[in-house]
């Protein structure tokens, strides 16, 4: 259930070569083919493997469990952007790390820009890459960027927020939702992104309850009451419109 991105036109098979030829001169440049007797070396490290199961095994592959080996005898951490191969390593006493998480320092260290940022954590959202971290920044930055229409951008945010577990949805979400009420104009315009907000919330949690939580919660925390009255009336509006 994953978009495959696949390049059509000549100038998109030309991007496509030269990521490719880029990406092969940097193996070249930061690895190296494993000879036998390296490989032997490791067969110490692979014994302590052992408590991966036969399954286990057979579905993560021969190559894999090289890689596994050798992040133990170099005592270094494990790159990957598969959260399974991640928690197999972290079982076998393997930290590992991901994309997102380079990025994240890259950010934090001012090598790249809130908007470059911005730019990769959406790129990321349009491949459906799996365990894409966003934050109220985020969520402002793309609504802004819609003029507060709910385009593919903002649903492809939204969709990613409601992955995460309730506590973060109504943390998030509700820092995501003032922000955006207390933009200019936005009283007038945020509408539609209420709307859409109630849906995919209730439709993750079948519950008007949820709702209801957030939006106290939005006014525990800022004790805005005009916001408050504002959600309590986009939300009788919802429920008429969706007949609940």
């Amino acid at each position: 259930n994953k978009v495959v991105l696949i390049p059509r036109t000549e100038a998109q098979k030309k991007e496509w070569k030269n990521t490719l030829i880029n990406l092969k001169k940097e193996i070249v440049k930061h690895c190296s083919i494993i000879g036998e007797s390296e490989e032997l070396n490791l067969y110490k490290f692979k014994q302590q493997l052992k408590n991966l199961t036969l399954k286990i095994r057979e579905s993560i592959g021969k190559s894999f469990i090289d890689t596994l080996a050798i992040a133990l005898a170099k005592n270094t951490a494990l790159y990957s952007e598969d959260f399974v191969l991640r928690a197999i390593s972290f079982e076998s006493g393997i930290q590992g790390f991901w994309g997102q998480v380079l990025f994240d320092y890259f950010l934090a260290n001012n090598l790249i820009s809130f908007d470059e940022y911005y730019d990769i954590v959406t790129k990321l959202l349009y491949m459906r890459y799996q365990f894409t971290h966003i934050n109220i920044p985020l969520l402002m930055k793309a609504i802004n960027k819609s003029n507060y229409e709910v385009d593919t951008t903002v649903n492809l945010y939204l969709d990613n927020l409601f992955c995460f577990n309730n506590e973060s949805v109504v943390y998030i979400g509700g820092g995501f939702l003032y922000g955006a009420i207390k933009s200019k104009h936005a009283f007038l315009s945020s509408f539609a992104l209420i709307m859409a907000f109630f849906s995919k919330y209730y439709e993750k949690t079948k519950s008007l309850g949820h709702i209801i939580a957030l939006i106290n919660f939005i006014h525990i925390v800022t004790g805005d009451r005009n916001v408050l009255e504002y959600l309590r009336a986009q939300f009788i509006k919802w429920k008429s419109i969706n007949s609940l």
